[in-house]
């Protein structure tokens, strides 16, 4: 979990918390689990049944943090 301090100002649309998935070394041994991993996030994401997907990066991504 990563979240900002409660000093720093935020849209009211954007998350104070974020969940931030690394991969690592699951990256090095199962890429194509990975790839199937993140599309399936990502359509559950979209159809709001999932948690939100703000962004994804080479080696992880930026999930909505659910408390």
């Amino acid at each position: 979990m990563a979240n900002l301090k409660d000093h720093v100002p935020v849209q009211a649309d954007e998350p104070r918390k974020v969940f931030l998935r690394v991969y690592g070394e699951v990256l090095r041994s199962s890429v194509d689990s990975i790839v199937l991993d993140s599309v399936n996030f990502a359509i559950l994401s979209e159809k709001r049944i999932g948690p939100r997907l703000y962004g994804v990066f080479p080696g992880g991504r930026i999930e909505e943090y659910i408390e």
